[in-house]
């Protein structure tokens, strides 16, 4: 009797389960307010195909292969939409006098796991974010850069000098050069220099610094951890969920980083870097507040991808 029972009370929850995926896709095709914009269908009825498009690290060129299908406007989740526009930019992302800005949504910004947020993206509330940005302007005054021209000056010479000697190798041996490699180099040689005032000697070595390596581990760990906050059942046990592996590299690269601040902070506001700047207008010596202004770091491949 216990046993039929048990099965009937099965059979009722397989089939409210069912129900409940039936009607929430009909609602989510047909009667959503976002039913009428294009995009696939599937992507319409469930955040999955989104989620694994981002674990797998290829959401950027699933949504650009998206837009390009369905305009600038798609519809990518149950609840999301996608813009790929200038004017879309602007409304979302930019200041408008006398009007609120768009609060970011918190699902999006996974918890760090040092108790500090990831970077100044990170932060939620508008007011924090604000300040950072404030400070990190200082660096990219007309000034401020023209402080910094020796020291990048100094890193394009030996760029151009490592290019010549590989060129001269080269020819000997009929090779080809990765171009892409040295633009690398390059920029995070030249964004180490001026955000921690030590050189990752990537152009010296023709190699990236193994910290780089960390450095995108830990990208990959903010996009998981992302993923687990939109689920509220798991947004408390991301520390547990988070792959071993990867949940260790990245407290590494916090651990390397908070060195590599102590050291720079140690040496004041004399030298012209970006630090320096952002210390002589209000950064505190609390090196976690320094270490969630080291964004720049993870930007250094974006620049080069840019320059090629």
């Amino acid at each position: 009797m216990s046993l039929l029972l048990d099965s009937r009370a099965t059979e009722l929850t397989v089939d409210k389960f069912i129900c409940y995926i039936t009607c929430d896709t009909v609602y989510n095709l047909c009667l959503s307010p976002l039913s009428s914009f294009p995009g696939p269908r599937l992507w319409a009825v469930s955040n999955i195909p989104r989620q694994l498009s981002i674990l797998g690290g290829r959401s950027h060129l699933k949504m650009l292969a998206l837009h390009h299908r369905y305009g600038p406007v798609v519809r990518v989740g149950p609840s999301e939409l996608s813009f790929n526009s200038p004017q879309g930019f602007r409304d979302i992302y930019g200041f408008r006098r006398g009007q609120p800005q768009f609060q970011k949504d918190p699902k999006m910004y996974g918890s760090p796991l040092t108790g500090i947020s990831n970077s100044i993206g990170g932060h939620v509330d508008s007011d924090t974010h604000s300040r950072h940005r404030r400070l990190l302007s200082h660096s990219f005054s007309e000034r401020s850069l023209r402080e910094q021209e020796g020291i990048v000056v100094y890193y394009v010479d030996l760029f151009i000098q490592r290019l010549r000697e590989r060129t001269s190798v080269n020819k000997i041996h009929r090779a080809e050069e990765d171009l892409k490699s040295w633009f690398n180099f390059t920029t995070f040689d030249i964004i180490g220099d001026l955000m921690f005032a030590e050189t990752f000697d990537c152009l010296k070595d023709s190699q990236l610094h193994p910290w780089i390596a960390l450095m995108f581990n830990n990208v990959k760990g903010i996009a998981f951890l992302g993923v687990l906050n939109e689920y509220s059942l798991f947004r408390k046990m991301q520390g547990a969920l988070l792959p071993k592996a990867l949940k260790q590299k990245m407290l590494e690269n916090h651990k390397l980083c908070a060195q590599k601040a102590d050291r720079r902070l140690q040496k004041g506001a004399s030298r012209p870097d970006f630090v320096s700047a952002i210390l002589k207008h209000g950064l505190s010596d609390d090196k976690e507040e320094f270490i969630e202004n080291q964004p720049l770091m993870s930007r250094a491949e974006i620049h080069a991808n840019s320059i090629l």
